[in-house]
């Protein structure tokens, strides 16, 4: 595996933590929302 590779696993990774973050905090912040 080339280095462009591996940089490109770890900026995917990356990515996907940025995603879930979000996820979370909107979750957190829709806490007290009725419905």
């Amino acid at each position: 595996m080339g280095l462009s590779a591996a940089m490109e696993i770890g900026r995917n990774g990356l990515n996907i933590y940025r995603i879930a973050t979000e996820v979370t905090s909107e979750n957190i912040a829709n806490v007290n929302t009725q419905g």
